[in-house]
């Protein structure tokens, strides 16, 4: 998530272009900061988590249901990590009433990972076991399926603050290492800059390695098949967003 200096909010490829001319308006992991005490700072200034999301996410859901129906949506569902709590789920649910979505169904991203991937799979009353290693989150857990869906049994696992965007930090200071041995200054200079002379390249060299990981993630789906998840009375089911 991007605030630009005009004050607008954009996300997705529109942030990451434009994170090499403004890198200090950039937030990579916006999703972990709802339900936080402190603000979100774009550009020094402090913006709430919900109006971000409500903005610049939510309206997302809104134009997309608009295009789809022709009218506007009155409600949507979302998804969140399973280990968020009320507070979180919370200013997720409010997030989405201040972009004027009232009724808010909010499912945990394990579930809808099994209702997508495993649903035609899964007998009644089996279980499955869910990973889900999203951009910013990892989430683990045990469901059963029921007549209505999926439920969530025993105690999820997994880690709220690990993700997609934080193996991309360890592969950009891994490359920032090899540099670093054919020009230790220059890499210096990238990682301590403050100004936008300095920190531009930074945000540059890690966007075009996202980029780089998107085709390589595109091209391999072309290239491989997976076989449908069977098992008897377990079953497993991925879900991978990055």
């Amino acid at each position: 998530m991007l605030r630009t200096p005009d004050g607008e909010l954009v996300v997705g490829a529109a942030a990451d272009n434009l994170a090499g001319v403004h890198p200090d308006r950039l937030e990579r992991t916006p999703k972990r900061a709802l339900g936080a005490t402190s603000p979100l700072l774009l550009g020094g200034t402090p913006i709430d988590a919900r109006d971000a999301a409500a903005a610049a996410v939510m309206r997302v859901i809104v134009a997309e249901g608009r295009l789809r129906t022709g009218s506007e949506p009155t409600g949507c569902i979302v998804t969140h990590p399973v280990r968020w709590a009320g507070v979180r789920r919370a200013a997720l649910a409010e997030a989405a009433g201040r972009a004027g979505l009232q009724q808010v169904q909010l499912v945990e991203e394990p579930v809808a990972a099994a209702i997508h991937y495993a649903s035609e799979h899964v007998d009644m009353g089996a279980r499955v076991g869910v990973y889900d290693l999203g951009g910013g989150t990892f989430d683990t857990a045990l469901l059963q399926r029921t007549d209505h869906g999926f439920e969530v049994i025993g105690v999820p696992g997994g880690d709220e603050n690990i993700g997609g965007e934080d193996f991309d930090h360890r592969l950009f200071r891994y490359f920032g290492s090899c540099l670093s041995d054919t020009d230790a200054e220059l890499w210096d200079q990238l990682m301590t800059s403050d100004d936008r002379r300095g920190s531009a390249p930074r945000w540059i060299c890690w966007c075009k390695l996202g980029e780089r990981k998107r085709h390589s993630r595109r091209t391999r789906r072309r290239r491989c098949s997976c076989p449908s998840p069977t098992a008897t009375s377990w079953s497993i089911a991925a879900s991978s967003r990055r």
